[in-house]
């Protein structure tokens, strides 16, 4: 697999160098030409306090924003909307409906008791709409959306 001295000496070179994901590479290509007999090292839990692993950061706590998802898009007759927190909420939600311009075209209010719902779209023309959705006063990202009703 590998052709010369100068290549096989590069990925040598990369795979002793401590680099993460290029050593790991170089390391496989010449296991794999059979040029280096590697055997990986076993690591025991006492070991994993050195191993450098502080720099990662984790977020598990982040608060998640409510957000949704609309399909099918581009949409005829009916959109789905669906949710995890449709049915978790307190209060009923609303779902905004905008035009290219930014102005409030309609809105309706969802279900409480479920974390899908159909949306009948025959009062919207062919049209690009934007969709946003109001849980407990807080708003979501816009959906952009494609109708093509022959209204």
């Amino acid at each position: 697999m590998v052709s010369d001295s100068v290549q096989t000496i590069a990925l040598e070179q990369l795979a002793e160098g401590g680099h993460y994901l290029p050593g790991a590479w170089a390391r496989n290509i010449l296991i794999a030409s059979g040029l280096l007999n590697y055997q990986e090292p076993i690591v025991f839990e006492s070991n994993y306090k050195s191993s450098g692993r502080d720099h990662f950061i984790i977020r598990r706590n982040k608060k998640q924003e409510p957000d949704f998802i609309l399909y099918p898009n581009p949409a005829r007759d009916f959109i789905t909307i669906e949710s995890k927190w449709l049915g978790s909420v307190d209060s009923p939600a609303l779902l905004l409906i905008y035009d290219t311009k930014g102005r409030q075209i309609g809105k309706c209010t969802l279900s409480e008791h479920s974390d899908h719902q159909l949306i009948p779209l025959q009062n919207l023309s062919t049209g690009t709409y934007f969709f946003q959705v109001v849980f407990d006063n807080k708003k979501t990202n816009l959906k952009k959306v494609v109708i093509l009703n022959n209204k």
